[in-house]
Protein backbone atom coordinates (compact mmCIF):
# COMPACT_ATOMS: atom_id res chain seq x y z
CA UNK A 1 0.00 0.00 0.00
CA UNK A 2 1.60 3.50 -0.96
CA UNK A 3 2.17 6.19 1.81
CA UNK A 4 0.25 8.47 -0.28
CA UNK A 5 -1.10 9.55 -3.27
CA UNK A 6 -0.61 12.86 -5.37
CA UNK A 7 -2.60 13.33 -8.35
CA UNK A 8 -2.24 16.15 -10.46
CA UNK A 9 -3.89 18.25 -13.60
CA UNK A 10 -1.73 18.73 -16.60
CA UNK A 11 -2.86 21.36 -18.64
CA UNK A 12 -2.33 24.61 -16.89
CA UNK A 13 -0.93 22.93 -13.95
CA UNK A 14 2.08 20.98 -14.63
CA UNK A 15 2.27 22.26 -18.05
CA UNK A 16 1.48 25.83 -18.09
CA UNK A 17 -0.09 27.34 -21.16
CA UNK A 18 2.27 27.85 -23.89
CA UNK A 19 4.93 24.88 -22.91
CA UNK A 20 5.45 22.23 -25.25
CA UNK A 21 6.48 19.62 -22.70
CA UNK A 22 6.24 18.77 -18.96
CA UNK A 23 9.48 20.24 -17.26
CA UNK A 24 12.14 17.92 -16.78
CA UNK A 25 11.73 18.44 -12.80
CA UNK A 26 8.52 16.59 -12.93
CA UNK A 27 9.91 13.58 -13.92
CA UNK A 28 12.60 13.58 -11.32
CA UNK A 29 9.72 14.47 -8.48
CA UNK A 30 7.54 11.22 -10.12
CA UNK A 31 11.20 9.42 -9.95
CA UNK A 32 11.12 10.53 -6.20
CA UNK A 33 8.16 9.95 -5.59
CA UNK A 34 8.56 6.06 -6.69
CA UNK A 35 11.16 5.99 -4.56
CA UNK A 36 9.11 7.07 -1.25
CA UNK A 37 6.40 4.92 -2.01
CA UNK A 38 4.12 7.34 -2.70
CA UNK A 39 1.86 7.09 -5.85
CA UNK A 40 1.66 9.37 -8.57
CA UNK A 41 -1.31 10.47 -10.83
CA UNK A 42 -2.05 12.83 -13.40
CA UNK A 43 -5.47 13.64 -14.37
CA UNK A 44 -6.62 14.94 -17.24
CA UNK A 45 -8.80 15.58 -19.88
CA UNK A 46 -6.66 15.03 -22.47
CA UNK A 47 -6.38 11.15 -24.09
CA UNK A 48 -4.97 8.45 -22.83
CA UNK A 49 -2.19 8.45 -25.94
CA UNK A 50 -1.74 12.05 -25.31
CA UNK A 51 -1.01 11.71 -21.76
CA UNK A 52 1.57 8.87 -22.86
CA UNK A 53 2.98 11.18 -25.49
CA UNK A 54 3.72 13.75 -22.57
CA UNK A 55 4.41 11.41 -19.78
CA UNK A 56 6.98 8.73 -21.86
CA UNK A 57 9.95 8.74 -19.46
CA UNK A 58 7.89 7.74 -16.50
CA UNK A 59 5.09 6.14 -17.56
CA UNK A 60 5.90 3.02 -16.15
CA UNK A 61 5.48 4.76 -13.00
CA UNK A 62 2.47 7.19 -13.02
CA UNK A 63 -1.55 6.68 -12.93
CA UNK A 64 -3.21 8.04 -15.74
CA UNK A 65 -6.72 9.47 -14.78
CA UNK A 66 -7.46 10.39 -18.51
CA UNK A 67 -10.71 11.82 -20.39
CA UNK A 68 -11.26 14.05 -17.29
CA UNK A 69 -11.54 11.34 -15.20
CA UNK A 70 -13.37 8.60 -17.83
CA UNK A 71 -10.35 6.06 -17.48
CA UNK A 72 -7.70 5.25 -15.44
CA UNK A 73 -4.47 3.18 -16.94
CA UNK A 74 -1.41 1.92 -15.08
CA UNK A 75 1.36 0.41 -17.01
CA UNK A 76 -0.65 0.49 -20.13
CA UNK A 77 -3.84 -1.66 -18.23
CA UNK A 78 -7.14 -0.44 -17.83
CA UNK A 79 -8.12 -0.03 -14.45
CA UNK A 80 -11.44 1.90 -14.45
CA UNK A 81 -13.51 3.09 -17.53
CA UNK A 82 -16.79 4.97 -17.44
CA UNK A 83 -18.50 5.29 -20.80
CA UNK A 84 -21.92 6.64 -22.61
CA UNK A 85 -24.37 4.26 -24.91
CA UNK A 86 -24.74 5.33 -28.42
CA UNK A 87 -27.85 6.76 -27.90
CA UNK A 88 -27.00 8.90 -25.02
CA UNK A 89 -24.53 9.97 -27.78
CA UNK A 90 -27.49 11.14 -30.08
CA UNK A 91 -28.93 13.21 -27.31
CA UNK A 92 -26.21 15.24 -26.96
CA UNK A 93 -25.77 15.62 -30.65
CA UNK A 94 -28.95 16.07 -31.50
CA UNK A 95 -29.41 18.90 -28.70
CA UNK A 96 -26.34 21.53 -30.10
CA UNK A 97 -28.06 24.45 -31.39
CA UNK A 98 -26.92 24.73 -35.55
CA UNK A 99 -25.65 28.18 -34.63
CA UNK A 100 -23.02 26.63 -31.75
CA UNK A 101 -20.16 27.90 -33.18
CA UNK A 102 -17.35 24.71 -32.81
CA UNK A 103 -15.45 21.70 -32.92
CA UNK A 104 -16.74 18.11 -32.16
CA UNK A 105 -14.01 15.62 -30.64
CA UNK A 106 -15.21 12.15 -29.04
CA UNK A 107 -13.02 10.27 -26.93
CA UNK A 108 -13.60 6.51 -26.89
CA UNK A 109 -12.00 3.93 -25.44
CA UNK A 110 -9.42 3.36 -28.72
CA UNK A 111 -8.69 6.99 -29.53
CA UNK A 112 -9.92 10.20 -30.72
CA UNK A 113 -13.07 10.40 -33.26
CA UNK A 114 -13.48 13.79 -35.15
CA UNK A 115 -16.11 14.92 -37.98
CA UNK A 116 -15.59 17.16 -40.56
CA UNK A 117 -12.76 18.48 -43.07
CA UNK A 118 -11.43 21.05 -41.05
CA UNK A 119 -7.99 19.55 -41.63
CA UNK A 120 -6.42 22.65 -39.08
CA UNK A 121 -8.25 21.22 -36.39
CA UNK A 122 -7.98 17.84 -36.94
CA UNK A 123 -3.72 18.09 -36.85
CA UNK A 124 -4.15 20.28 -33.55
CA UNK A 125 -5.71 17.38 -32.12
CA UNK A 126 -2.90 14.96 -33.78
CA UNK A 127 -0.27 17.14 -31.83
CA UNK A 128 -1.41 16.06 -28.64
CA UNK A 129 -0.69 12.96 -29.31
CA UNK A 130 -3.69 11.64 -30.15
CA UNK A 131 -4.83 8.82 -32.09
CA UNK A 132 -7.31 10.29 -34.13
CA UNK A 133 -9.76 9.00 -36.65
CA UNK A 134 -11.86 10.62 -39.18
CA UNK A 135 -15.82 9.83 -39.54
CA UNK A 136 -19.22 11.22 -41.00
CA UNK A 137 -21.72 9.76 -38.84
CA UNK A 138 -21.89 8.10 -35.29
CA UNK A 139 -22.54 5.12 -36.36
CA UNK A 140 -19.47 4.68 -37.64
CA UNK A 141 -18.21 4.26 -34.45
CA UNK A 142 -17.47 0.53 -33.11
CA UNK A 143 -16.01 1.53 -29.56
CA UNK A 144 -17.52 2.89 -26.77
CA UNK A 145 -17.80 6.73 -25.88
CA UNK A 146 -15.91 7.95 -22.80
CA UNK A 147 -16.25 11.80 -23.15
CA UNK A 148 -17.78 14.64 -25.71
CA UNK A 149 -15.89 17.71 -26.24
CA UNK A 150 -16.32 20.81 -28.05
CA UNK A 151 -13.50 23.06 -29.12
CA UNK A 152 -14.71 26.41 -29.10
CA UNK A 153 -12.68 29.04 -30.65
CA UNK A 154 -14.40 32.22 -29.34
CA UNK A 155 -13.60 31.29 -25.94
CA UNK A 156 -14.95 28.19 -23.48
CA UNK A 157 -16.22 30.83 -21.18
CA UNK A 158 -18.41 32.74 -23.58
CA UNK A 159 -19.95 29.34 -24.97
CA UNK A 160 -20.65 27.80 -21.81
CA UNK A 161 -23.67 28.64 -21.38
CA UNK A 162 -25.40 28.39 -24.83
CA UNK A 163 -24.00 24.58 -24.45
CA UNK A 164 -25.31 23.84 -21.31
CA UNK A 165 -28.33 25.50 -21.93
CA UNK A 166 -29.15 23.27 -24.24
CA UNK A 167 -28.88 20.22 -22.76
CA UNK A 168 -30.88 18.04 -19.84
CA UNK A 169 -30.13 18.45 -16.61
CA UNK A 170 -28.11 15.60 -15.67
CA UNK A 171 -25.41 15.87 -18.13
CA UNK A 172 -22.16 16.56 -16.53
CA UNK A 173 -20.57 19.85 -18.83
CA UNK A 174 -17.86 21.82 -17.81
CA UNK A 175 -15.18 24.14 -18.44
CA UNK A 176 -11.78 22.07 -19.10
CA UNK A 177 -9.51 24.75 -20.44
CA UNK A 178 -9.60 27.69 -21.89
CA UNK A 179 -11.32 26.59 -25.18
CA UNK A 180 -12.68 23.31 -24.27
CA UNK A 181 -16.24 22.25 -22.85
CA UNK A 182 -16.09 18.62 -21.97
CA UNK A 183 -18.88 16.15 -21.29
CA UNK A 184 -18.34 13.15 -19.03
CA UNK A 185 -20.06 10.40 -17.62
CA UNK A 186 -17.44 10.55 -14.48
CA UNK A 187 -15.08 12.98 -13.52
CA UNK A 188 -11.58 13.42 -11.98
CA UNK A 189 -13.35 12.89 -8.32
CA UNK A 190 -14.98 10.06 -8.69
CA UNK A 191 -12.25 8.48 -10.56
CA UNK A 192 -9.62 9.70 -7.89
CA UNK A 193 -11.61 7.71 -5.48
CA UNK A 194 -11.71 4.89 -7.58
CA UNK A 195 -7.83 4.86 -7.88
CA UNK A 196 -7.47 5.70 -3.93
CA UNK A 197 -9.93 2.61 -3.27
CA UNK A 198 -7.75 0.49 -5.72
CA UNK A 199 -4.62 1.55 -3.68
CA UNK A 200 -6.02 1.69 -0.79
CA UNK A 201 -4.85 5.52 0.24
CA UNK A 202 -6.84 7.46 1.89
CA UNK A 203 -8.86 10.48 1.36
CA UNK A 204 -6.54 11.99 3.82
CA UNK A 205 -3.33 10.77 2.73
CA UNK A 206 -4.08 12.39 -0.65
CA UNK A 207 -2.88 15.32 -2.87
CA UNK A 208 -5.29 16.97 -5.46
CA UNK A 209 -3.84 19.85 -7.53
CA UNK A 210 -5.80 21.43 -10.23
CA UNK A 211 -6.87 25.22 -12.03
CA UNK A 212 -9.80 24.30 -13.87
CA UNK A 213 -13.47 23.86 -13.02
CA UNK A 214 -13.51 20.28 -14.24
CA UNK A 215 -10.59 19.87 -11.04
CA UNK A 216 -13.29 20.76 -8.49
CA UNK A 217 -14.56 17.12 -7.99
CA UNK A 218 -10.71 16.06 -7.35
CA UNK A 219 -10.26 19.08 -4.79
CA UNK A 220 -12.83 18.07 -2.67
CA UNK A 221 -12.31 14.58 -2.62
CA UNK A 222 -8.87 14.72 -1.46
CA UNK A 223 -7.87 15.66 1.99
CA UNK A 224 -4.81 18.58 1.11
CA UNK A 225 -5.92 20.34 -2.21
CA UNK A 226 -3.88 22.90 -4.09
CA UNK A 227 -5.69 25.44 -6.82
CA UNK A 228 -3.12 27.83 -8.62
CA UNK A 229 -3.23 31.27 -7.72
CA UNK A 230 -4.08 32.29 -11.71
CA UNK A 231 -7.34 30.09 -11.74
CA UNK A 232 -10.44 31.79 -12.63
CA UNK A 233 -11.65 34.51 -10.11
CA UNK A 234 -15.05 31.73 -9.53
CA UNK A 235 -12.72 29.06 -8.55
CA UNK A 236 -10.55 31.19 -6.28
CA UNK A 237 -13.47 32.68 -4.66
CA UNK A 238 -14.37 29.43 -2.97
CA UNK A 239 -11.30 29.13 -0.91
CA UNK A 240 -9.24 26.61 -1.62
CA UNK A 241 -6.02 26.94 -0.67
CA UNK A 242 -3.98 28.67 -3.45
CA UNK A 243 -0.19 27.80 -5.04
CA UNK A 244 1.76 29.58 -7.22
CA UNK A 245 3.79 26.78 -8.74
CA UNK A 246 2.90 23.27 -8.58
CA UNK A 247 5.95 21.35 -9.16
CA UNK A 248 7.15 23.68 -6.15
CA UNK A 249 4.38 22.57 -4.50
CA UNK A 250 4.78 18.41 -5.14
CA UNK A 251 8.45 19.18 -3.99
CA UNK A 252 7.11 20.54 -1.05
CA UNK A 253 4.78 17.68 -0.45
CA UNK A 254 7.47 15.11 -1.15
CA UNK A 255 9.68 16.28 1.97
CA UNK A 256 6.80 15.19 4.27
CA UNK A 257 8.07 11.27 3.10
CA UNK A 258 11.73 11.76 2.35
CA UNK A 259 12.98 8.61 4.56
Amino acid sequence: MPRALIASDVDGTLLLYGMTGIPQRVFELVNMASDMDVAFAVASGRDYASLLHLFDHVKDQVYFISTNGGQIYYQDKKLYESNFDKETCRIILDAIPETFQSELMLSTSNGTVLWGDNESFHNKVRSLGNKVSIVSDLDEIEEEVIKVSFYCAEGSFKAYPTLAGALPDYFHVTVSGPKWIDINSSDKGRALAKLGEELDVSPDHTYALGDQYNDLGMLDYAGHKFLMADAPVDIVRMGYPLMGDAVAKIEQILTKYDR
